[in-house]
């Protein structure tokens, strides 16, 4: 997946966008263009369609400092960790994890508490795992 971004044009009445493939990501919302220089940020795979006259679909280098920003800013990436965490509270609460983390910080740890940590800790990384997909297409 690749990282693009576009100014859209504004008319009187009316905003031009880029044309995007079908499963393009489109990363920011209407009212968050302003905190980006007013350009959009997509992802897709494909080459770019052609575009409107006026808009000009440009690869992004991802700098860390944009990484972060678009991050904190995309409800894809949101809804990403959110998922991740839905699946976890799927088999455990947010105490069975505490209680889980406060066990793995003792200093002494019976049989069955190495048990439950590792029984935890491959759940999560199977979850991690399951999601890497979603997270790399997401191109950020």
């Amino acid at each position: 997946m690749k990282l693009y971004r576009y100014q859209p044009i504004y008319e009187k009445h009316t905003r031009i966008d880029a044309n995007l493939p079908e499963n393009a990501i489109i990363h920011l919302s209407n009212d968050q263009l302003e905190d980006f220089d007013n350009y959009q940020y997509v992802t897709f795979e494909e080459k770019a369609p052609e575009q409107p006259k006026g808009i000009i679909l440009e690869e992004v280098v991802l700098t860390e400092e944009l990484k972060e920003k678009l991050r904190k800013n995309s409800p894809h990436w949101q809804r990403y960790k959110e998922r991740i965490i839905e699946k976890i509270r799927e088999k455990y609460s947010l105490d069975d994890e505490l209680n889980i983390i406060h066990t793995r910080n003792l200093g002494t740890k019976t049989t069955d508490d190495k048990a439950k940590i590792s029984e935890y800790d491959n759940y999560v990384k199977s979850v991690k795992d399951y999601y890497a997909t979603y997270k790399a297409n997401l191109g950020i």
